[in-house]
């Protein structure tokens, strides 16, 4: 029997030595290889999601949009209501969409006042309700707003803090009581206490409506809520709930003679909370003039 020489078995484990240092370097290629492909598709991945989270929400809110500008042209439809009120504003809606899911509720912007079309009196008393201003500051003010709309409308309400003398403080005391929106009608079945004060309503009257309106449970936006079909019936309604003095009934008729106030809205801001896969990922409030054309678009 002829045995290898030493020669040759230690070509034979140099080479054996070599094959398995070629192995492991291909190996460790391949597996940094495998890694990347693993990091790249894993990036495009959460990439896609985070993509589709923010579009199909998008698509939801527009949706919403489409919605409720169709709704409004709609007013021969039997559904259509010929008033609106809290309970059938704020009642939660939704559409759905695949694994996609919005739900949004409807602020009317006709319960405000609108800052572009308001009358000099009623800016200067919202002014008053609201801030701790002086009679003549607050005046001064209002003569200051009428000036500045005059050249051009407002098209934020944050515009107003251009004007010389309104302070941001003053802003955030009545922001919640304003808008630049709408035909510039007050919604009497909407407007809150300091838009109703504002058109010249006193305390115990502004009171008045408010409980009407809020029905035996004394809930705002519930099933069992009052309203007014039409204007015409806001003082023999209220009469019947609580009698009303000749000096208010008055005032109401003639702010339903100049029509002043209204039953039914145009503007209103969506308020809308987009989902997909349950989890929640935007917010939106969208903003339809009364054409049905978004006039103002935020999401967070």
């Amino acid at each position: 029997m002829i045995k290898n020489s030493p020669k040759q078995s230690q070509y034979r484990y140099h080479n054996s030595g070599s094959i398995l240092v070629v192995s492991i370097w291909v190996l460790a290629f391949f597996l940094i290889l495998s890694l990347g492909l693993y990091n790249i598709i894993s990036t495009q991945i959460r990439l896609a999601r985070r993509t589709e989270g923010r579009i199909l929400p998008r698509h939801l809110a527009l949706a919403a949009c489409v919605y409720m500008a169709n709704h409004k042209e709609a007013k021969g439809e039997k559904t259509q209501h010929a008033y609106d009120n809290l309970y059938n504003l704020r009642e939660e809606k939704e559409i759905a969409i695949g694994k996609g899911k919005l739900t949004y509720v409807l602020v009317d912007e006709e319960s405000k006042i609108n800052m572009n079309s308001a009358s000099q009196n009623i800016i200067e008393r919202l002014l008053q309700n609201t801030s701790d201003l002086s009679d003549a500051a607050s005046q001064k003010l209002a003569e200051s707003i009428i000036a500045y709309r005059s050249k051009q409308p407002l098209r934020v309400k944050e515009e107003l803090l251009n004007i010389e003398d309104f302070e941001e403080k003053v802003f955030d005391s009545c922001k919640n009581s304003i808008t630049i929106y709408g035909n510039g009608k007050v919604n009497i079945n909407t407007a809150g206490t300091e838009a109703l004060k504002a058109l010249g309503l006193s305390d115990s009257l502004a009171k008045t409506i408010i409980e009407f309106r809020n029905g035996p449970d004394n809930k705002e936006a519930t099933k069992d809520d009052n309203f007014f079909e039409n204007t015409s019936e806001v003082i023999s309604k209220l009469n019947s709930f609580s009698s009303l003095s000749t000096e208010e009934e008055l005032l109401l008729a003639s702010l339903v003679g100049n029509s002043t106030i209204d039953v039914k809205s145009s503007s209103f801001t969506i308020k809308a909370d987009g989902k997909i896969l349950d989890n929640s990922t935007m917010k939106y409030e969208i903003t339809l003039d009364d054409k049905g054309k978004i006039r103002n678009w935020i999401e967070y």
